[in-house]
């Protein structure tokens, strides 16, 4: 766990990105991207099977997002995951947030080999909860 690396992506004006945002509020791809417009993030769902998440529109996949995110996080599972990380990288991406269970061996090695913030560790809701409260 590297709390520093937790709280530079929590901090400021972070652009978020939600791989697997939902509708559906009793899953955690719901409860996340909900969290982080509660707390004020410019937040983008990502979700090819929906056109609309909580009322914004959603975007099949990182190329059709109106600008490049400082942060993406993963509510996926772990192959989905892969898949999106290796478009991420090749477009430049530098900071990922993995949810407990959308990540796996190959995804840690990928960013130990590009050497790129991968937090995969800690829930955004735990590390948000204090922030959310306060709201």
């Amino acid at each position: 766990m590297d709390d520093n690396k937790t709280q530079r992506l929590l901090t400021g004006n972070m652009k978020y990105a939600v791989v697997g945002a939902s509708n559906n509020m009793e899953k955690y791809g719901a409860k996340v991207y909900a969290r982080l417009k509660q707390l004020g993030y410019v937040v983008y769902p990502i979700n090819p099977r929906e056109e609309l998440v909580q009322g914004d529109k959603a975007y099949e996949n990182l190329y059709q997002l109106p600008e490049q995110v400082d942060v993406l996080n993963f509510v996926v599972p772990p192959d989905i995951a892969l898949k999106v990380t290796q478009t991420a990288l090749d477009i430049g991406y530098k900071n990922f947030w993995y949810q407990p269970g959308s990540y796996n061996k190959e995804i840690i090695e990928l960013h130990k080999q590009m050497g790129t913030t991968a937090i995969t560790d800690q829930c955004i809701l735990i590390e948000t909860q204090d922030r959310a409260l306060m709201d």
